[in-house]
């Protein structure tokens, strides 16, 4: 075989082996799950089916992950909360409180979801006593008025980032506000 022929081939493999991670990894990272409708005390939302059901407790709402060892990805138990932080809060006061005295690991920005809400959202590290852990960090005004705070831990690795803050962001794009 000539060079050309050659190259041609090897071209082709590697435009072929590419497209096949890529697609494994938009399906990594963008999982079609089946839900399950849960009706809360404030707003009722969507979880993946496999995942148990969110408890409340107090002002907070948390929301468990299903471990499954078959997957790298799901390996570990995940859990997101939703805390509310009242009627009479201003969603910039809540921010500055989180944010005070923390060095900033991303900048702030704005985010619309879905479901018409308007988030501010960042990553900051969250104090675990020894050891610290990274979390993206939600705040928004639901449709009822009331201001809520949501919590993503952040896992290690790219992958399981962007997993799981997909899987998130679907859930939080379901609430839906009672007396809205």
């Amino acid at each position: 075989m000539n060079r050309r022929v050659k190259f041609a081939v090897a071209a082709v493999a590697a435009g072929v082996f590419a497209a096949a991670w890529g697609v494994g990894a938009w399906r990594d990272t963008h999982p079609m799950l089946a839900t399950t409708r849960h009706e809360l005390k404030s707003f009722k939302l969507s979880v993946p089916s496999a995942w148990p059901k969110p408890e409340e407790e107090g002002s907070g709402v948390f929301i468990h992950s299903a471990q499954d060892p078959r997957s790298s990805l799901d390996q570990y138990r995940w859990s997101f909360t939703i805390i509310d932080d009242g009627a009479k809060t201003d969603p910039e006061t809540v921010i500055r409180e989180m944010r005070k005295d923390y060095d900033e690991a991303e900048r702030m920005r704005t985010i619309k979801l879905g479901n018409g809400l308007e988030a501010r959202t960042w990553v900051d590290w969250q104090p675990m006593g020894e050891l610290n852990r990274e979390v993206r960090a939600y705040v928004f005004k639901g449709g009822n008025g009331r201001v809520y705070t949501v919590l993503q831990p952040l896992g290690r690795d790219w992958r399981t980032n962007r997993r799981y803050t997909y899987i998130f962001r679907q859930i939080l794009e379901s609430i839906e506000f009672k007396g809205a």
